[in-house]
C-alpha cells in the first residue's frame, strides 16, 4: 500500500501533519483524522494528503464542517 503525507490545514497554516500507509488518498485522509471526509470545495479547513515520491495532491474537508 502507498505511503502518504496528511496535512490538517485552516486557512494557510498548517495545523497537524503525519504520515500514514492506506489504499488510496481520500483512506489516508480518514485514518489520519479520524473523521469522515468529503471533497474540498473551498471551506476555510482542509485535509491535503501527498503520495510519496509523487508530487501530486488531493484536498478533502470535513463531513458536517458547516
Amino acid at each position: 500500500m502507498p505511503k502518504y503525507v496528511v496535512e490538517e490545514i485552516h486557512g494557510n497554516t498548517v495545523t497537524a501533519s503525519q504520515s500514514t500507509v492506506a489504499p488510496s488518498p481520500f483512506k489516508a485522509a480518514a485514518n489520519a483524522t479520524g473523521r469522515l471526509m468529503t471533497l474540498w470545495s473551498g471551506e476555510p479547513a482542509c485535509v491535503r494528503v501527498t503520495e510519496f515520491g509523487m508530487s501530486r495532491s488531493f484536498t478533502y474537508a470535513y463531513c458536517g464542517y458547516f
